[in-house]
């Protein structure tokens, strides 16, 4: 059976990233940290090069990571897609994953096309696949590494021992640095 091993992330599509994110807040969720304009030096949907512009703001609830998605562009995506057919809402579930290849074989193995592709500057690979006949959610495979995986765990961290203070961060807030 085709499906991810376990879901690590669902992403929502909003019009506004820090409005969402404190919406979600106002409900005990956070903090969330932002990682603003995202670069995708490779970007394919559907096959054809896109250049959406993204940002993002993730936080956590219990191991389940919370993303929140906002397209500044209308460069075609799952987001636009998203946009285009209900507003905003529910995009994806994810898996992370140190193994991409294995991760997606019985997809491929099956004839499931790549709805969406992308490379980042680190050379990490997220890959949509259709989530069932009528579009989202789609089903996305997120590559990591191990700096990956300690920011994840430092957000974690974060999350748990958050006292409602700063409830909006920066990405590079959890540099190993810091």
């Amino acid at each position: 059976m085709r499906s991810l091993a376990r879901v690590d992330q669902f992403g929502i599509v909003v019009g506004d990233l820090e409005e969402a994110a404190n919406a979600w807040i106002k409900r005990g969720i956070g903090p969330f940290f932002i990682w603003n304009r995202i670069d995708y030096p490779t970007f394919e949907y559907r096959g054809a090069p896109s250049q959406p512009e993204i940002s993002l703001a993730f936080s956590y609830i219990g191991e389940t990571q919370l993303e929140l998605i906002h397209q500044h562009n209308e460069a075609p995506s799952v987001y636009a897609s998203v946009r285009e057919r209900s507003g905003y809402g529910l995009v994806h579930l994810a898996e992370y994953t140190f193994d991409l290849t294995a991760a997606t074989s019985d997809f491929r193995r099956a004839g499931d096309r790549v709805v969406q592709y992308g490379k980042d500057r680190e050379e990490l690979e997220i890959m949509y696949f259709e989530g069932g006949s009528d579009g989202p959610p789609y089903l996305e495979f997120i590559a990591t590494n191990e700096a990956r995986a300690r920011r994840r765990q430092r957000m974690k961290a974060a999350v748990r021992a958050w006292d409602g203070t700063r409830p909006l961060r920066f990405m590079s807030d959890l540099s190993d640095e810091a």
